[in-house]
């Protein structure tokens, strides 16, 4: 397989999922990888998936369109205010969804005493069976990059919690 630079890399297997939009489930096979790929420039995870549905980014109108079962998608990539996350309708600022048995990779705003430009975040039991991952975070525009998981088997919807970069 090759990395989203372009290099041919090692998998790990594969994994099926179903990728919700609105009422649609979209099930997609992704490769399963370990290595990091450092890039110069941006890489697009997940290109295959896009290859596949014949998606068009607009960089211009900042919007992602693809189409499944004769359904066309228009997905906004317009930043908010804080101009750092990706808007996700159906979903109110400020809060984020887990599914049930799962991880989430999220933005989460860093706590105000986090001047550091990298550092850790320590892992944390958020909810009961929810857990943030102890990980090293880069802070931009006053959030991290970090995940968050469900261990229970029961979706959740939260506040996006504050954390502190060390």
């Amino acid at each position: 397989m090759n990395s989203v630079e372009g290099s041919v890399i090692e998998t790990y297997g594969s994994t099926e999922t179903k990728i919700l939009e609105g009422s649609l489930q979209i099930p997609f096979r992704f490769q399963l990888v370990s290595k990091q790929v450092d890039l110069l420039g941006d890489g697009i995870l997940g290109r295959d998936f896009l290859k596949q549905m014949q998606a068009k980014i607009c960089y211009q109108s900042r919007t992602l369109n693809f189409t499944y079962a004769g359904v066309t998608i228009t997905k906004s990539l317009s930043s908010n205010s804080s101009g750092n996350k990706l808007e996700n309708s159906g979903e109110r600022a400020g809060r984020i969804r887990i599914p049930p048995r799962s991880e989430t990779i999220v933005s989460l705003p860093a706590e105000n005493g986090s001047t550091t430009a990298e550092g850790l975040v320590e892992r944390k039991e958020l909810l009961p069976g929810v857990y943030l991952a102890g990980s090293l975070v880069k802070v931009v525009n006053g959030c991290v990059i970090t995940s968050v998981l469900n261990t229970t088997e029961k979706e959740v919807k939260m506040p996006e919690p504050v954390v502190m970069v060390t």
